[in-house]
């Protein structure tokens, strides 16, 4: 079980759950700030309630905290609104701000019968948190155990070259297109699914296209932060991130990219290491790596031979 964050909760609730807890052999212990209300210790997982009305569990494997935090969840609800619809799809992506690779943009589908299951791997993960390579694997492994008819994503890949040439947001928009096509009609019915974008700034024309599958009945939802509510795009963006992950790791286990005894960071601009092999891979006197995104600020003002590029713009339908 994954950490759980539950928000609103008012003291009416909290004193149901702590009389869960105290039935269950929960230990109250010392609470640690002056923000915190009260805590408890139940076999590994401690679960604390604070003054903002925000409660927050550990993770845990034992079976027994798993039945406890199901009778919480009966109070206070679930952590991402329950699906409306037959089917949820949610699309989202990983490394639009990364120096390194491809942008990953991931659609995922599940049915609703898999909500409850596929909460409890995820919980509150937050892609945005800084975690190691077996952190992702193990949440990925477990994801992919269960991944049949009912539980599938679909991927697709935006190269460095064409993040080097084309606006990202315009690339978003028709990879975006591009996965939907490939989920409906031929995988699901529109009018038995709720869609969920996480809003990068989507075109006109996305907007469009979900309108289209709107009036055929679809629930379509475009939202900042959708990952924070919906379970759809918090699974996409935990996927894209994985699969991130993975590109880097054949990356940095490739010696035809060490230079100097250095491989390649995370791909943020702000990391030391990303850096470093930045500089030393450019002194080397050695054309940049095909995962190398020249476009970026920190590339074209560290090599003299480049300069900020004029973005190309994808030409919508219609136009010439």
């Amino acid at each position: 079980m994954r950490g759980r964050t539950w928000k609103n909760i008012d003291e009416d609730k909290a004193s149901r759950i702590k009389d869960i807890l105290v039935k269950s052999g929960a230990e109250q212990i010392e609470t640690k700030a002056p923000f915190e209300v009260w805590r408890f210790k139940l076999k590994d997982c401690y679960i604390t309630y604070y003054t903002s009305g925000t409660m927050y569990a550990t993770p845990s494997n034992d079976d027994e905290v798993r039945e406890v935090i199901e009778k919480i969840e009966k109070i206070v609800g679930h952590i991402y609104k329950p699906p409306t619809k037959t089917w949820c799809v949610g699309l989202d992506e990983t490394g639009k701000g990364e120096i390194f690779g491809y942008l990953h943009v991931v659609g995922v589908v599940f049915h609703k019968s898999r909500f409850k299951t596929l909460e409890s791997i995820v919980g509150n993960t937050d892609t945005k948190r800084k975690h190691g390579v077996e952190f992702w694997n193990q949440i990925y492994g477990e994801l992919e155990a269960i991944m049949d008819g009912k539980f599938f994503y679909i991927e697709e890949r935006i190269s460095p070259d064409d993040i080097d040439e084309f606006n990202i947001n315009e690339l978003l928009n028709v990879t975006y297109i591009r996965v939907l096509k490939r989920i409906f009609p031929s995988r699901i019915e529109a009018k038995k699914s709720r869609i969920v974008i996480d809003d990068y700034g989507v075109s006109d024309e996305l907007r469009e296209f979900t309108g289209e599958l709107k009036s055929q009945g679809a629930e379509v939802v475009i939202a900042t932060k959708s990952e924070d509510v919906y379970l759809e795009t918090r699974l996409a963006a935990i996927i894209a991130k994985w699969l991130q992950i993975q590109t880097l790791e054949k990356i940095r286990e490739n010696p035809e990219y060490e230079v100097e005894g250095l491989t390649i960071g995370s791909g943020n601009t702000n990391e030391d290491a990303t850096l470093e092999w930045l500089k030393k891979w450019y002194k080397s006197g050695q054309d940049w790596p095909w995962f190398v995104r020249k476009s970026y600020r920190t590339v074209y003002k560290m090599d003299e031979k480049l300069s900020r590029p004029k973005k190309l713009r994808i030409l919508k339908r219609g136009e010439e």
